[in-house]
């Protein structure tokens, strides 16, 4: 389901908006380290995302949610994931142009941003390891005004 608009942002790549009261649902595919969703999230608006159906969310051989996971074996390579404090395999998000400035999205995330970007998406892994990872996740984004 797609309520949108197309606008060109600065880099003239085309980017929906959603519009208010309205949503817009994207694939997050578990093995690409940089899922670009298309929507511009614009600053000082109410969205919420939720995950609203996943499909085999897979690290190698461990089955997890968007909210990921955490093994007592793996502490010693958790400070090698690409957001060190949170768990293996959770979905998470920034605004571009600013990976440096992850959030920890999981099922559901009430945001409000303060900048406005084009939302990307990945699930928490060591970069060098995407690799090993399968699945795919439906994210429901939804404008609240």
């Amino acid at each position: 389901m797609v309520n949108a608009e197309i606008s060109v942002n600065t880099s003239n790549v085309p980017q929906m908006l959603v519009r208010r009261n309205a949503s817009a649902e994207i694939k997050i595919d578990a093995a690409n380290p940089n899922n670009h969703t298309g929507i511009s999230l614009q600053a000082n608006t109410s969205y919420l995302l939720e995950v609203v159906g996943v499909q085999d969310w897979r690290d190698w051989y461990i089955t997890t949610d968007p909210r990921g996971y955490m093994k007592w074996y793996l502490r010693p390579t958790a400070p090698f994931l690409r957001v060190p404090n949170q768990p293996y395999f959770a979905l998470m998000g920034y605004l571009a142009p600013e990976p440096s400035k992850p959030f920890f999205i999981g099922m559901s995330l009430p945001l409000t941003p303060s900048k406005g970007g084009e939302l990307i998406c990945f699930a928490n892994d060591v970069p060098c390891m995407y690799w090993n990872n399968s699945g795919v996740l439906t994210l429901k984004i939804t404008c609240q005004g």
